[in-house]
């Protein structure tokens, strides 16, 4: 692959747009602070609970990182986040070896 390959690739991924969306104030502050400072422009950042997005878009890839083992209910989360993206679907979590309290009402 030519320098100049990868250099086109580069450019195109930055003309993505995004969207972030996190429970947490904070976060969106540093965030929004990132993308400032970088001049990233093609980013929008919600503060907002995973249960309230309304799948009125899709993605091309859509990142669930670190956020299951926050819900009560992560298969619907895994089914929302399925139904929000076009191709492709990271998702990374921790699991735990201890039975969870709520797994009896799952």
């Amino acid at each position: 692959m030519s320098q100049r390959t990868v250099q086109s690739r580069h450019r195109r991924a930055w003309r993505a747009s995004s969207r972030r969306v996190d429970l947490r104030a904070h976060n969106i502050a540093q965030a929004e602070f990132v993308a400032d400072r970088y001049g990233i422009d093609n980013a929008r950042f919600q503060v907002r609970d995973a249960d309230e997005i309304v799948n009125d878009e899709t993605w091309d890839v859509v990142f669930n990182l670190g956020l299951l083992y926050h819900v009560l209910n992560p298969f619907h989360l895994i089914k929302q986040t399925y139904e929000l993206c076009r191709s492709f679907a990271v998702i990374d979590t921790v699991c735990h070896t201890e039975p969870c309290p709520l797994s009896s009402s799952w």
